[in-house]
């Protein structure tokens, strides 16, 4: 079993209240993301730490679809902002959090935020969808790029953007 350091986290109780959870059965974890971070229960246990994000930017679902995680190819977990294109990474040894600006190809400074994100392992590099522009971009492995791979549609392009959310 794995310590979590505590110089590392804050550990406090918490109460999930977020669907978005990712089983990492080879490590025996389980982890949610919740309005306050991102929380790992190890297998076996009852409670949870939960792990601060810096500078973490979220839309309530009334503006914006909800920010998503995942796994990466490691057992580090993955986070997106729904607001701005930055990432954020829990490193699977340590636990320490980091911060990674993405530089979006040809956005000109455009605020781009990413409601999910999945790992491709063919590909080598992550794939996340904005539902704000309705568009799909491929993030590299390192964190530091994003190429635009999907154009927004003009069906997309709706008012009522909480209504288009594959997850909420």
């Amino acid at each position: 079993m794995v310590a979590i350091p505590r110089e590392v986290t804050k550990a406090r109780p918490v109460e999930f209240d977020s669907a978005r959870t990712k089983v990492d059965r080879a490590r025996g974890r389980i982890w949610r993301l919740t309005s306050g971070g991102v929380s790992l229960q190890l297998h076996g246990e009852r409670s949870a730490v939960v792990f601060d994000l810096p500078g973490w930017i979220v839309a309530g679902p009334v503006a914006a679809c909800m920010p998503d995680m995942t796994l990466g190819p490691k057992g580090e977990v993955i986070v997106t902002s729904n607001v701005i294109p930055t990432l954020w990474r829990i490193d699977p040894e340590s636990f320490a959090v980091s911060v990674h600006p993405v530089a979006l190809e040809a956005e000109n400074g455009r605020d781009v935020g990413f409601n999910i994100i999945e790992y491709s392992a063919p590909r080598g590099a992550f794939f996340a969808v904005s539902h704000a522009h309705g568009e799909v971009w491929k993030i590299s492995s390192n964190l530091t790029r994003g190429e635009k791979v999907v154009a927004a549609a003009p069906s997309t392009q709706s008012n009522d953007r909480r209504s288009t959310c594959a997850i909420n």
